[in-house]
């Protein structure tokens, strides 16, 4: 858990409702929830940690649900892990008299679901589909039929019957215990819930249920790299079109792969994906062979450039759900992701309408939330801001940053805008006839060039092509790009020196500058214009 939280709200004991709708509002980011109140049972005081679960709030009750972290009771402690209701009620375990809640500002990937036993049938709803691709461990509290007992266990989920009369699913169990007495380990329960009809039809009946679903691949490599291209080479009918290429990222970082059309961007990142073969080098998706298709296919997500490949007479949400069946997540988890992520990016209203009713912006980033609902390490994105005016990029990227920020997504994105270099970690330049030339922070990029990031920056009274002539031949400069009556100098020595000999050299001809600035720093426009030598680069 991060110790610098970006928001924090204290409620007391009696602002539960307020608590309880802050939480909701919420929902899906990391909360943190401190609590000090009584423990119900002894009247002892508690004072707690733990993560958010779960909140419910109507006339009748108010409820948050927590998995400790650390907790006090009395002069005790208890155990973390410990699944604690927080209320003001006799029906939970703590009545609470402050609490402070806090925000991380960050997407909670966990897959873990809890339920109590009088929604046991929304419980094994969501059991029958997850147990279709997942082991699942769980944890359990609730009352041991024959003896009326309290019951608490550990273990894993082995099988799952759902009908409205008898339902229950069968755990194995690792470890618990009937009261004060241990459960012998490796013994089949069948649990049931408070809400079905038949009773005494199972071994016990649920009060608090937490599913815990098994992981999906992990990186392997130990440095948290996502993405490895190393010595990459393509061909086509035995002519290179990339050679080469080199470059990684790190988890939660942002590439560009930043080019002119016909530069070889694009061949790249479908190399990388698989939808072309290479000729030589290697590529590593989160520590994983590219062509290990079975680990890597999880581990990524992709947003083509075209936007017709979504259903346009589907709603944003029909498409999420078919093309999240694709990765075999199940579809009430589908529905339930997707609405999270059309709430962050600002698009849930928009949900039921039809997606060819919607705005080209509308459209792109119900593309992104298809690619992000199974949850990707890491997301590639073709051009998406292609064809934006300057102030739709400037919105799509704040999406981007947001989706990278909220889900701890790495991203790597496509585009020919040089100055969209200005929004990523990192970059990886490809030049039409060059193919790829270099890889780097921005910084880095710009500190390669001539005058390691800096200009000479002169006005010019009218332009005037002779000037820029002489110019050009004056010792020390390397180039001159002209935009406007204004030129931005290169120096292959220092500043100083350079501007001095052009300041000289201009007087013997009898030519005086409107404005002179020693030190301009370059943008990523101007690096581009450099690399290719002409403006055209960055249109």
């Amino acid at each position: 858990m991060k110790d610098d939280f970006l928001e924090e709200a204290y409620f007391s004991g009696k602002r539960m409702a307020q608590a309880a709708e802050w939480c909701k509002d919420r929902e899906g980011n990391i909360i943190e929830v401190e609590v000090q109140g009584k423990w119900y049972k002894t009247g002892d005081d508690f004072r707690g940690k733990g993560h958010f679960l779960e909140s419910y709030s109507s006339p009748l009750r108010v409820v948050i649900v927590i998995s400790l972290t650390q907790g006090k009771l009395g002069n005790g402690t208890i155990n973390p892990g410990e699944i604690v209701t927080i209320g003001t009620s006799s029906k939970e375990d703590v009545q609470a008299e402050n609490l402070i809640l806090r925000n991380f500002m960050e997407k909670n990937l966990s897959e873990d679901r809890f339920f109590e036993g009088t929604h046991f049938l929304s419980a094994t709803s969501w059991l029958s589909d997850k147990l279709k691709r997942y082991k699942i461990n769980v944890k359990i509290k609730g009352i041991w039929e024959k003896t009326q007992e309290p019951f608490t266990a550990e273990g894993e989920v082995i099988g799952v019957e759902d009908n409205i009369t008898s339902g229950h699913f069968a755990v194995r169990i690792k470890s618990g215990s009937i009261s004060d007495r241990p459960i012998e380990q490796n013994i089949i329960i069948k649990i049931g819930g408070l809400s079905r009809l038949r009773k005494n039809q199972n071994d016990v009946t649920a009060q608090k249920i937490l599913f815990m679903p098994g992981e999906k691949p992990k990186p392997k490599t130990a440095d948290n790299v996502v993405l490895r291209v190393h010595g990459l080479t393509v061909s086509y009918h035995k002519r290179p079109v990339i050679s080469d290429v080199n470059f990684e990222i790190k988890e939660r970082e942002i590439l560009g792969i930043v080019g002119e059309s016909g530069s070889g961007k694009s061949t790249c990142m479908k190399a990388i994906i698989g939808d072309i073969k290479f000729d030589k080098g290697e590529i590593e998706i989160c520590g994983y062979n590219a062509g290990d298709k079975d680990n890597v296919a999880p581990l990524f997500g992709y947003v083509p450039q075209d936007l017709s490949r979504m259903y346009m007479d589907f709603t944003p949400m029909e498409n999420i759900v078919y093309f999240g069946k694709q990765y075999e997540v199940p579809e009430l988890e589908l529905i339930h992701r997707g609405k999270q992520i059309l709430k962050d990016l600002h698009i849930f209203e928009k949900g039921g309408e039809k997606v060819e009713n919607l705005s080209g912006g509308e459209k792109r980033r119900v593309s992104i939330a298809i690619a992000l609902v199974h949850l990707p390490k890491i997301l590639f994105l073709d051009e998406p801001s292609s064809g934006l005016d300057l102030v739709r990029r400037h919105e799509l990227w704040e999406y981007l940053d947001r989706i990278n920020k909220l889900y701890g997504t790495s991203l790597v994105v496509i585009t020919h805008y040089p100055s969209e270099i200005d929004y990523c970690d990192k970059a990886a330049i490809f030049v039409r006839n060059k193919g790829f030339v270099d890889f780097g922070t921005p910084e880095q990029l710009k500190e390669r060039l001539p005058g390691k990031g800096y200009t000479i920056g002169l006005v010019l009274e009218e332009y005037n092509p002779k000037t820029v002539e002489i110019i050009k031949k004056v010792k020390g400069v390397e180039y001159v790009l002209q935009k406007g009556e204004q030129l931005k100098i290169f120096p292959n020595m220092e500043n100083n020196i350079v501007l001095k000999n052009i300041l000289e050299k201009l007087e013997a001809k009898k030519i005086t500058p409107q404005k002179v600035e020693p030190k301009i720093e370059i943008d990523m426009d101007d690096y581009f214009i450099y690399l290719t030598g002409s403006s055209e680069a960055i249109t």
